[in-house]
């Protein structure tokens, strides 16, 4: 589930995270990831990757981030 809603999604939020990987989730778009796998925490800090969207926890952009993640750390 995301924040503010019931509703159940199937599958992985971070399609290009590792499965293992876990979150926190803040106010404004901060997030904390763990994985365990590779030893790791990563902490984001800042505004809100899409300003109109700040609310909504699931964005391309952590996509597209963990997309770039992985390809260093693999």
């Amino acid at each position: 589930m995301l924040p503010g809603s019931q509703k159940v999604y199937s599958g992985y939020l971070i399609p290009n995270a590792p499965a293992d990987m876990f979150a926190a989730l803040g106010a404004k778009d901060q997030k904390l990831y763990v994985i365990p796998s590779k030893n790791m925490v990563i902490v984001r800090m800042g505004n809100a990757a899409y300003q109109g969207n700040a609310s909504f926890a699931k964005s391309g952009f952590d996509n597209e981030l963990w997309g770039k993640i992985m390809g260093v750390i693999k």
